[in-house]
């Protein structure tokens, strides 16, 4: 995820995340083919980036097919799982459904917003009105082995979001005492696990 939106809700010149909660998910797994990539436009500002692309477009196809792109080039053929983080879940699932030539195995969300319309109407935001939405892909996405962490006390992607868009409790575990930032961490060896 990252940092689209001061705490007055207007829009960062800079969506690099503050928070390394999930960078040092990836760089302490023991595991020596893991990448953590970064939503475009994060960490290094190219001149096509622009606000529209962490706020309003965050899931537009440009985004999704740059990412699409990154991850074929580092996996070409191999088997992959895709973890995505809050609305980096929204984008592994989108990456997943629309390119056949990403070869995932498996599915993992941590905090995931995978219905981006429902959270912005929960939380009378402006919709994502520039960006795909995985629930016109649901029953593509259904088919993918996958597995969502929610966290208890979450109050940015409620755990409701995510049981109501799955739908299925077996794919679902509640983190007790977890928020959306903190928590998480007892996770972790069961995702390192993961082969």
């Amino acid at each position: 995820d990252g940092n689209a939106f001061n705490r007055h809700g207007r829009a960062t010149n800079d969506p690099t995340p503050k928070s390394t909660m999930f960078r040092q998910l990836a760089f302490s797994d023991p595991q020596e083919n893991v990448i953590y990539l970064a939503r475009p436009c994060q960490y290094i500002m190219s001149e096509i980036c622009s606000k529209r692309h962490w706020t309003t477009a965050r899931f537009a196809p440009e985004v999704m097919n740059s990412t699409s792109e990154a991850i074929k080039q580092i996996a070409g053929n191999n088997e992959v799982i895709l973890i995505g983080y809050s609305g980096g879940a929204q984008v592994a699932g989108l990456v997943a459904v629309n390119k056949a030539d990403i070869n995932v195995k498996k599915l993992i969300t941590i905090a995931g917003n995978l219905d981006h319309l429902t959270w912005t109407q929960h939380h009378n935001l402006p919709s994502l009105n520039e960006s795909m939405e995985l629930e016109a892909y649901k029953k593509s996405y259904a088919k993918i082995p996958q597995i969502h962490y929610l966290g208890e006390d979450d109050e940015i992607i409620p755990p409701f979001i995510t049981k109501e868009f799955i739908n299925d409790d077996s794919k679902t575990k509640t983190i007790t005492g977890a928020t959306h930032n903190n928590g998480f961490e007892i996770i972790y060896p069961t995702i390192w696990a993961e082969d």
